[in-house]
């Protein structure tokens, strides 16, 4: 797609009021995990699964662009956070990898939830 309609597409998505949200609640403030089994992540989203369920998603590694780097995911809901669980790791055979990263979770209107993540 080409720059121009991307900044076309952002315009229109900002102007509409029928999507846009005019007011924000913060809702909670927490560490999401003190102990993790990569050395650096960060690009996280976040979408509501269902009422107070939430998926984090971000991209982790040694280091940003080394091929260990992959996305991620870590749930939060009435029972805790959980893990970080590694969901894309780039793996194209058993010699090449690339980093995966800049993850974006999507959730449509009837529940279906996506994951657009870049690898290279």
């Amino acid at each position: 797609m080409h720059k121009s309609t991307l900044l076309i597409l952002a315009h229109l998505l900002a102007a509409s009021g029928a999507i846009a949200q005019t007011q924000w609640e913060k809702v909670k403030e927490e560490l999401v995990f003190d102990q993790p089994p990569f050395s650096a992540c960060h690009a996280s989203t976040i979408v509501e699964t269902r009422p107070g369920e939430l998926l984090l998603s971000y991209f982790a590694g040694s280091q940003e662009g080394k091929a260990d780097v992959g996305i991620w995911i870590t749930s939060i809901d009435q029972q805790g956070t959980s893990a970080p669980r590694e969901v894309a790791d780039g793996v194209v055979s058993d010699t090449l990898r690339y980093p995966a990263w800049n993850p974006v979770l999507f959730k449509v209107r009837e529940g279906r939830l996506f994951l657009f993540y870049k690898v290279g």
